[in-house]
């Protein structure tokens, strides 16, 4: 496929609000340095509640270290984070990630291979009451269907079948956003489309807040309501899967997201 669009200069648009609900999560300025190499610099980018993003770019590009400061797994250098209105971390605060509305699913699932699915599942209830733990887990466990495997130990499951595992611990608490990390790359492609079917209706049925990190330019323009593509620390371009496609805002966006052609070509009647 070939994109053919005028590439034109791009800033990312800073975080707003409408004066409604509170965005489910805000980077204002939100920088990251690893000694002399840039993790994330003057990250700005909001995303409202209910909206699936993905974030997508090259490697060492920042979409990991943008995921891992959501949850609270680094510290940044400067600005502000918020977590559905509340700020997680700024210069003077820092929430620890058991004390953020957020939600992980990591790239290789991290379930506890000593505990059942319905075990998995409430490790994150503990400051609910036992039969509160149950209900929740219950709901949540009927949401990804997976109920009838609830006595059943990780190591007895499928990919998929682990993969709703972790998305229903990552559910359970209400998070105000889930973060998750590159869930699909351990599948085989025949069960990787259906898995991902499988999540974004969960999402959209729970009405979670979600943020998915992908190397995959397909699974990026078909999963997102938003796509986000980074280089070099920076948003390249934030919006809908079609105008990134088919208005790429620079020459990067348009070659990493599909086949260009560039073309030289002279002004000659400015609008």
């Amino acid at each position: 496929m070939t994109i053919r669009a005028s590439i034109r200069a791009h800033r990312a648009p800073r975080p707003d609000h409408d004066g409604g609900a509170p965005a489910a999560l805000v980077f204002e300025g939100v920088t990251k340095h690893y000694g002399s190499a840039v993790g994330v610099e003057s990250l700005d980018l909001a995303i409202p509640a209910g909206e699936l993003v993905t974030l997508i770019g090259p490697s060492g590009c920042g979409k990991s270290t943008t995921l891992r400061l959501a949850a609270g797994l680094e510290r940044p250098n400067a600005g502000t984070i918020r977590v559905a209105g509340d700020v997680v971390a700024d210069r003077r605060r820092f929430v620890y990630p058991e004390q953020r509305r957020v939600g992980l699913v990591f790239q290789d699932y991290a379930l506890f291979p000593h505990m059942t699915v319905a075990g998995n599942v409430e490790f994150g209830l503990d400051r609910l009451g036992r039969g509160e733990r149950r209900a929740r887990t219950g709901e949540v466990l009927d949401l990804v269907r997976l109920s009838h495997l609830a006595d059943r130990y990780p190591h007895e499951l499928s990919g998929g079948e682990q993969q709703r595992v972790a998305l229903a611990r990552a559910l359970a608490p209400r998070p105000a956003v889930v973060l998750l990390d590159e869930p699909f790359s351990s599948l085989d492609e025949s069960l990787r489309a259906q898995v991902r079917r499988d999540t974004v209706a969960t999402l959209k049925e729970a009405g979670t807040t979600g943020v998915l990190v992908t190397h995959d330019q397909t699974e990026a323009l078909s999963v997102g309501t938003r796509v986000v593509v980074m280089r070099g620390g920076v948003i390249e371009q934030a919006d809908t899967p079609e105008k990134v496609f088919e208005q790429p805002a620079t020459r990067f966006v348009a070659s990493f997201m599909g086949d260009a052609d560039f073309l030289p070509a002279k002004v000659h009647r400015p609008c």
